[in-house]
């Protein structure tokens, strides 16, 4: 299609280089997108995710499940998203630093008989974003709403109905009432056309929910690679764009996303399928139903393994992982964890597992998300040599992968093969949030698996139902993990990924379909055994319980008083041993430490929790491992004093367990790290002991209540046997403790009891309607429609508080929300000494090495310093003190003429906690200190602890 000259001098995008006339037409940043659309949709984007597409556009003449209507209307969509700047608002738009280059193209503009004006001559200009002119312009030419408000979505978030209106109102802004403009719309949308095979049928597809979502990230994906001036690079103003149609195939071999391929299947018997994947001689019986139950899927859909730590649930899910991805036609992995420190220990094995899986020479990129990514060493080995080769980390040689710099920007990190983090980025799918589509669009494309499952409170599980929600409308593979998951939420999961509203309330009860809900699904008789797996088969649901290797692996369980432990220890210990002690809060740890080393000697006592800085806690943590761990040489005597993140982040096992009351789930979680591998052990530890302390006659530790709230510890306790936890009965303790059963509570505890319950229920109904604030809808029971679909999202939030990170750049924002804290507070611990601004004594020289004031910090200085970072007690993230708190450390850089720190990639936006020579200081009325083995201390000014 040869075009005229009206519509070959309007354009795209200038050049921001000073003194430059350099630009691209709009008709070439069309076809620059339309030809990077086809490239992803042949070379990068999953059979499945197609397929899901495909599924969910209906065209009159092939109804549904086309992929060729799928394929073309992306292509077009692609072509089409920025006919939008062909309007009078967006041509008289000024560059930043350019005004040669505006006034030529202005000038060529009107010479083409297009009427333009100066663009502060044009009313209410913000209600013409071209993305929105865009999605008005295929309504004005028949299309159906849904196919326009996906290019109405492609900057991140789609308009509302009032703003539709409003653009309506100003038409002058998008030329839609004047003839000549309207005319160059025209062709410029014939011109999109013209690229594709099905234009007669293009106008009239009626494309679901979440395929708009999808095609919605699909579109920003290919814009954001066709707006990449190094991929496609500007010609001068007096040029023309050579081969336009054949640019984007020189750009694709040089952006070299690695493309989607699948691995090879591995037919063999389970013991041959695990020696090979995971170098495992005997796999145990849950490892093999998982494999089988897999294989032999027709339609893959949610899966939960319930079992004792243990029992090689990781690799079992990482088999299952494996032959879903091939028969959904899925590339690449989300692994999501608790914590950093789990996501960590993971990416390790996640690499030794790439290793193993293919033998094509593949190669795939893989990503570790969560916010110290930068100081994981396995991580850090790949991203700065671009491309490594596993087996140097592994000592295998096999498998490549690749942390491909493209993808590394956070809202571009859910596209990479391989991901693994933290369990907010699964979380956030379902938070409004700008670009959403791009983080569904990476998810749609992988297998998921989620680990802890059980983990998350009321607040956090609302998101995770949502979550489920959209998952399961992309039939997206996914895996769930626990150790103990009461059964009400475990049909929660189910519920949410199937789109069903209603639940059973009791064993063997069905669901029901409400509204528009799908069809319920057949539901064989709800079981409470114990390990346990639950998968779907297309709509139907099936359990299948299992043997635990670990049938005599009883635990014997006993209360002990708090002022008894140093007595119990020293009995239980005398012959040798390693105990760990797992507490609640930091301040209880410090104290517990402080006492048990006077007593038993520093040398036998470690203490790990949150509030060490980064450096500290990780060499902390592999000293325990190395002490610890799976074949280590364990020391005659050790004692090990920490909160919960010994309950889940580290692989290493104690012959005895003293811990803080805790809800039972949890309690079984922490019981997993007794007795964890096969080792010799002393004789009075040679069977499993747990001690259970914060428990008074009057009630629990005031640190256990504010943490996990009466009604639950209550619950535990009444529920607590009074001498031994079997393996077999680990889930009817759990689900007792979560259920509806009445709990034996004492006649003279009934009201404090009742008032607890009645406390319970509200914090829970508060958390499940502050979770929905910002949540987007469901896929299913809502209305086909992009519109308003963001609205009130994360920015809103910030209310007038903070507008300067309206769009939450960091990330941060979203992490908090998803996460229901206060907003925690980290800063980078310094010393100043003599003037001086130093390392702390122990991370550089013994004296503090100094650290530049007048420049950017070398990397390697900014590093360290990162290292540094800790996070703040709780109180100073509180509402009331937070921005108090924020305001005071980011004045250190004011007083203390360091404002150049902030151009370090590593040290921007990060806060300054400055302490003197004896690591003292003070902020917002409290006093701190930081000492190398109890890490942070606090109090308040006048001397009482919080």
């Amino acid at each position: 299609m040869t075009l005229s000259g009206m519509a070959k001098t309007l354009w795209a995008k200038k050049s921001r280089m000073n003194g430059g006339v350099f630009w691209l037409p709009l008709y070439a940043h069309m076809s620059d997108t339309a030809g990077t659309a086809r490239f992803i949709w042949n070379e990068w984007l999953p059979e499945g995710t197609k397929r899901m597409l495909a599924s969910n556009i209906f065209s009159a003449e092939t109804g549904f499940g086309d992929e060729d209507c799928a394929r073309e209307l992306y292509i077009f969509l692609a072509a089409a998203h920025d006919i939008g700047k062909a309007s009078p608002v967006f041509q008289s738009k000024e560059s930043f630093v350019n005004r040669e280059l505006d006034l030529m193209i202005a000038d060529s503009i009107r010479a083409e008989g297009l009427p333009l004006k100066q663009h502060s001559e044009y009313v209410n200009r913000a209600c013409a974003h071209h993305s929105l002119v865009s999605e008005l312009i295929l309504d004005r030419h028949g299309f159906d709403k849904g196919i326009g408000e996906i290019l109405g979505a492609h900057h991140g978030k789609p308009p509302n109905e009032g703003q539709i209106s409003t653009l309506k109102a100003f038409s002058q802004n998008s030329g839609f009432s004047d003839e000549k403009w309207s005319a160059v719309q025209k062709e410029l949308l014939d011109y999109a056309i013209e690229s594709i095979d099905l234009n007669e049928v293009l106008p009239a597809l009626n494309v679901k929910k979440t395929a708009k979502v999808i095609m919605s990230g699909l579109i920003i994906l290919a814009d954001w690679i066709a707006s990449d001036e190094n991929l496609f690079p500007y010609v001068e103003i007096t040029d023309e764009v050579k081969n336009p149609k054949t640019r984007a195939a020189q750009a694709w071999d040089m952006l070299g996303l690695t493309p989607c391929r699948a691995s090879e299947p591995f037919f063999g018997d389970p013991d041959a399928f695990f020696k090979k994947r995971f170098d495992i001689g005997k796999p145990r019986q849950l490892q093999v139903r998982l494999l089988e139950i897999a294989r032999n899927l027709v339609s893959p859909g949610l899966v939960i393994v319930e079992a004792p730590t243990g029992e090689g649930k990781t690799e079992a899910a990482l088999a299952a992982a494996e032959i879903l991805a091939q028969q959904t036609s899925r590339c690449g992995l989300y692994f999501a964890l608790p914590t950093q420190a789990t996501s960590d220990a993971m990416f390790a094995r996640i690499l030794r597992w790439l290793d193993r899986l293919d033998d094509t020479g593949n190669l795939h990129s893989i990503l570790l998300a969560h916010g110290k990514a930068d100081f994981n060493a396995d991580f850090m080995k790949i991203k700065l040599s671009g491309q490594v080769n596993v087996g140097d980390i592994t000592d295998e040689e096999n498998e490549n992968v690749v942390v491909h710099e493209w993808l590394s920007g956070r809202k571009k990190t859910m596209l990479a093969d391989f991901v693994i983090g933290t369990i907010d980025h699964i979380l956030m799918a379902g938070l409004k949030q700008k670009h959403l589509m791009l983080r569904h669009l990476g998810l749609a494309n992988k297998v998921v698996i989620i680990d802890e499952c059980h983990a998350y409170d009321a607040y956090m599980s609302r998101y995770l139902y949502k979550v489920m929600n959209w998952l399961g409308a992309y039939k997206v593979p996914v895996i769930m993990l626990s150790a103990t998951l009461p059964a009400g939420k475990r049909r929660e999961i189910i519920s949410a990924y199937l789109n069903i509203r209603d639940k059973p309330k009791r064993s063997g009860a069905k669901w029901k379909s409400g509204g528009n809900s799908p069809a319920a699904p057949e539901q064989a008789e709800e079981t409470f055994a114990y390990p346990l797996i639950t998968f779907t088969e297309g709509r139907e649901v099936k359990y299948e319980p299992l043997e635990s290797h670990m049938r005599n692996a009883d635990v014997a369980v006993r209360y002990l008083p708090d002022d008894a432990l140093q007595a119990s220890l020293n009995d239980f210990l005398s012959e040798g041993g390693c105990a760990g002690i797992i507490v609640n809060t930091v301040k209880r740890a410090q104290d517990t430490y402080e006492l048990l080393s006077e007593r038993f000697g520093e040398d036998s006592v470690r203490l790990l929790h949150s509030r060490f800085i980064s450096s500290d806690r990780t060499k902390k943590e592999h000293e325990l491992v190395n002490l610890l761990g799976p074949g280590a040489k364990r020391p005659k005597k050790l004692i090990v004093v920490g909160t919960q993140v010994l309950e889940q982040s580290l692989d290493i096992d104690f012959d005895l367990l003293v811990t803080d009351i805790c809800p039972m789930d949890l309690l079984i979680q922490r019981i997993g790290r007794l007795h964890r591998h096969k080792r010799n052990r002393p004789m009075k530890l040679k069977k499993a002991v747990c001690l259970i302390t914060g428990v008074t006659d009057e009630g629990f530790d005031s640190g256990a209540e504010a943490i996990y709230g009466k009604y639950l510890l209550m619950r535990t306790k009444a529920f607590m046997p009074s001498e031994v936890i079997h393996p077999d009965f680990m889930s009817d303790l759990v689900q007792d403790v979560y259920g509806e059963k009445a709990a034996p509570v004492e006649p003279a505890l009934a009201e404090r009891y009742e008032s607890a319950r009645r406390e319970h229920e509200s914090k829970a109904k508060d958390k499940k309607q502050k979770a929905g604030q910002y949540q987007i809808s469901d896929p299913v029971r809502s209305e086909n429609t992009l519109l308003g679909w963001l609205d009130m999202d994360i920015s809103d939030k910030l209310g007038n508080r903070d507008k300067s990170d309206i769009s939450d750049k960091s990330g941060k924002r979203g992490e908090a929300t998803v996460r229901d804290g206060e907003d925690s507070v980290e800063a980078i611990v310094v010393m100043k000494k003599n003037g001086k601004i130093c390392l702390l004594p122990w991370i550089g020289n013994p004296n503090g090495a100094e650290i530049p004031r007048d420049g950017i910090p070398h990397n390697d200085i900014a590093r360290v310093l990162a290292g540094c970072s800790v996070r703040l007690p709780s109180v100073f993230g509180k509402e009331w003190m937070a921005d108090r708190v924020i305001s005071e450390l980011e004045e250190v850089y004011i007083n203390e003429n360091l404002h150049l720190w902030q151009k370090s990639k590593w040290l921007k936006g990060e806060l300054l906690l400055v302490l003197d020579e004896k690591l003292r200081t003070k902020l917002c009325g409290y006093s701190l200190r930081y000492d190398r083995e109890y890490g942070l201390i606090y109090e308040k000014q006048e001397g009482r602890y919080e």
